[in-house]
């Protein structure tokens, strides 16, 4: 992972697999960011936002026991589409913001693609757009 010479790009290459991606600062961005952090029934969410646009991350909720127990039954075909998407459930989610509510554009998760979600009330305006970028705002 690299920033471009302008500072306006991420670029990011595969390590175990072939794929290269570039990350561009969208232009409706007004370069501000939040930060909120929330709770689901499958965990804790970290959400960030940017002008009208929003991300959010979330751990996958499985321990190692059931992650192991569910991977042997998709090994031998016998586990139920539910299974699977618990196995794939990480999520990170981008969308943009619609008045209080924020449409999912893009996710790892794919169903969840053109979801309404609720967004946090209370965001954290106390670090720099710099400061999400290094990671120093995530606790």
């Amino acid at each position: 992972m690299a920033f471009s010479t302008c500072a306006r790009a991420l670029d990011e290459y595969g390590i175990e697999a072939d794929y290269a991606e570039r990350w561009e600062r969208d232009p409706a961005s007004d370069q501000s960011g939040w930060v909120a952090r929330s709770s689901s029934a499958a965990g804790p969410v970290l959400w960030l936002r940017s002008g009208k646009r929003f991300m959010l991350a979330r751990p996958r909720a499985m321990d190692a026991t059931e992650t192991l127990a569910i991977w042997s039954r998709a090994s031998a075909n016998r586990a139920s589409i539910e299974e699977l998407r618990r196995l794939a459930d990480f999520e990170i989610s981008y969308g943009v913001i619609t008045g209080d509510d924020g449409c999912i554009l893009h996710s790892t998760l794919p169903w969840r693609e053109l979801q309404s979600v609720v967004l946090p009330k209370n965001w954290s305006i106390d670090c720099a757009v710099g400061d999400l970028a290094s990671g120093a705002c995530l606790g």
